[in-house]
């Protein structure tokens, strides 16, 4: 008497428990089995998971006198902690994910706009015309030994853990200081107040440039001389210099006090917004669209710095300039 063989079992593939599948499945060492499918789309119906939940991937593998099969599980959902501060963590082999909702943050393209990022937030105007006055004022050569200092112990520090934070948590300001405790939210809002700030004071510098490129479109610089009135030279003008009486009586157009309010500079009024709107074209897709600004304000200050630096010392009395600029003044700085 012949018998057949009896039948190996049948690798089972389980869907996801947030797929609908109307498939029954097949046989089992030649028994019909119910639908584990459905079974697991019943329990989770009769479950209430908490709002914020993690997502893994496991499979679990099961040894049976018929033979092997493996039941692979995705999308499972398991419950996380609502205050953990922790975004990703290796559990017993299985990387668990944060809770909460993806906002759709978007990030850099490439390391190359991280970097050029980085760069632009550290050299800008400051570096091309302020830290030079502010040097040559606060004790020359002497000034710079305090400045590296302070670079090495607390600049460079609080950069890289500013950055380390950042893409950590990958939130702003306010959220990255409430993840870490929630009593710290306030340092993220005094943060952007600060860079709110700082953004309108730039934003007037910037307008000052426009004005002065805009002027310098001439065969002669308007700064460069004088005015002149009925064939003399303008009394104020003579007594200070073309320069600052072009700032003050041309650009600026100040008044003598503050009561004698004359009225909207408008040149600098339509500086001020156009430079408001180079920042809102700059911005308006996030680092979409400044990802690429970045690679040009990452290098243009240090061209900048280029062309001032061949055209200073070029000029006359450009040794003595640097002689006393670079020249370590101990009393001033103690000052």
């Amino acid at each position: 008497m012949t018998t057949s063989p009896k039948k190996a079992p049948q690798l089972l593939q389980v869907p996801s428990p947030r797929t609908r599948c109307d498939t029954e499945l097949t046989e089992v060492g030649g028994t019909s089995s119910a639908s584990l499918s459905t079974m697991i789309s019943h329990q989770q119906q009769q479950q209430h998971p908490d709002p914020k939940t993690t997502t893994t991937t496991t499979t679990t593998t099961s040894t049976t006198p018929g033979g092997n099969w493996e039941l692979d599980r995705k999308n499972s959902s398991s419950s996380s902690s609502s205050g953990s501060a922790v975004l990703d963590e290796d559990v017993e082999g299985v990387v668990v994910t944060s809770g909460g909702k993806d906002d759709g943050r978007s990030a850099f393209a490439n390391h190359a706009e991280f970097l050029a990022g980085m760069i632009s937030m550290a050299v800008g105007l400051g570096n091309v015309w302020r830290f030079p006055y502010l040097c040559q004022r606060n004790g020359g050569g002497a000034f710079l030994i305090p400045y590296v200092i302070l670079l090495v112990v607390e600049g460079m520090p609080l950069s890289l853990i500013e950055i380390g934070l950042g893409q950590r948590f990958g939130r702003g300001s306010i959220g990255v200081w409430k993840g870490i405790h929630p009593g710290l939210g306030g340092l993220g809002v005094a943060s952007t107040a600060v860079s709110f700030l700082v953004g309108l004071y730039y934003n007037v510098v910037i307008t000052w440039c426009l004005y002065y490129l805009f002027r310098s479109f001439t065969t002669q610089l308007p700064w460069a001389e004088c005015p002149v009135v009925n064939e003399t030279r303008v009394e104020e003008c003579a007594k200070s210099s073309e320069t600052q009486y072009f700032w003050y009586r041309e650009a600026l157009n100040s008044s003598e006090s503050i009561g004698d309010f004359e009225g909207i500079n408008w040149h600098m009024f339509v500086c001020l917004l156009l430079a408001w709107l180079i920042v809102f074209l700059t911005m308006r897709k996030g680092i979409q669209s400044s990802g690429k600004v970045l690679y040009i304000t990452a290098v243009f200050p240090y061209v900048v710095l280029a062309i001032f630096f061949i055209r200073a010392v070029t000029l006359r009395g450009a040794a003595s300039g640097l002689l006393h600029l670079l020249t370590p003044k101990v009393r001033t700085s103690l000052n």
